[in-house]
């Protein structure tokens, strides 16, 4: 209990950091998707389970912090999200699996490969005015998440590992 705890906790600090991320830290304006990060690496470390449920509370927490003034435009559309990063979440583990490795790396890999699908799902609930300029955007945030996916991992690693099972004869 007290990792899912945790995972919260520092989901909600990555996601308000993200969203008070400083205009001198954007690549071309764009800032890096911590919380796709921190969902990869959860669902890394815990499971499919832990990363589509901690998938869908960063979601909230998201969409709560990036809403949209009352009658204006844009900001993060709830059930985007909320479908993205469960996905990302559950398969973060499937992908951990398949590349039978549980290295920072793999989460820079795994998280290179995230961002764009879920941008490209949150495209399907609200498309972008302008496809050049969100293409542009994912290509430039994908790279800039993954490279610091590697220090969340790193962090979140010996919190959130699940314990070794005893050898039983």
């Amino acid at each position: 209990m007290r990792q899912y705890i945790l995972a919260i906790v520092v989901g909600l600090f990555l996601v308000a950091w993200q969203s008070a991320w400083p205009s001198w830290a954007t690549l071309g304006g764009c800032r890096p998707d911590l919380a796709i990060a921190l969902v990869v690496c959860v669902g890394m470390l815990r499971g499919p389970t832990a990363g589509a449920w901690l998938g869908l509370i960063v979601a909230l927490l998201v969409s709560s912090l990036q809403a949209p003034p009352v009658g204006g435009a844009g900001g993060a559309p709830l059930g985007g999200l909320m479908v993205s990063h469960i996905a990302v979440g559950t398969g973060a583990w499937l992908l951990r699996a398949n590349l039978l490795a549980d290295r920072p790396s793999v989460a820079m890999l795994i998280t290179l490969v995230a961002v764009p699908a879920a941008n490209f799902i949150e495209l399907l609930f609200v498309p972008p005015p302008e496809v050049r300029v969100w293409l542009l955007s994912t290509l430039i945030a994908a790279p800039y998440t993954a490279l610091l996916a590697a220090p969340i991992y790193l962090l979140l690693q010996p919190l959130l590992r699940e314990p070794s099972q005893p050898l039983t004869a």
